[in-house]
């Protein structure tokens, strides 16, 4: 074997070694691409609960739709699936309860490796695989001025 061949066996080696160990690490792109919309699907699911507790402290009370809540001003959240166009789901639940739904590609973990997906899922947001709904709270009588 000359020594031209032997560089060019031992950079192959080398080379798939490394794109192996990247995939170990990081595990296959299309995982990695699930893992960045799902944390999208959180953020705009995040914005959407930020608004509507906005809502209920101007208006003491829920909004009965996402419709009605995207007519006030300034409101510019996302309202859509990034991947399917799907909308989110809203569920009025009770006076001072609704429900926010999603479809997640994989469940959340709270590894280090997934910062920041980890914070945001260990705040109320951790999730598994499918169609997840997660309750909420707005406390519109709580926050309703007194003789209203």
């Amino acid at each position: 074997m000359t020594a031209g061949r032997t560089l060019l066996a031992v950079t192959t080696v080398v080379v798939v070694g490394a794109v192996a160990a990247g995939l170990a690490v990081l595990g296959p792109p299309g995982a990695r691409r699930q893992e960045k919309l799902d944390l999208v699907r959180v953020q705009d699911l995040m914005s959407q609960d930020r608004a509507i507790h906005t809502y209920a402290k101007a208006k003491h009370k829920l909004p009965q739709s996402i419709a009605e809540l995207a007519q006030e001003p300034g409101y510019s959240n996302q309202r859509r699936d990034p991947e399917s166009g799907v909308p989110y789901e809203y569920e009025l639940a009770g006076p001072d309860t609704y429900r926010l739904c999603a479809t997640f590609a994989s469940e959340s973990t709270n590894s280090a490796e997934q910062e920041p997906y980890w914070m945001i899922a260990s705040t109320g947001w951790s999730h598994a695989s499918g169609r997840q709904c997660f309750s909420r709270n707005a406390d519109t009588e709580s926050q309703a001025t007194p003789g209203r």
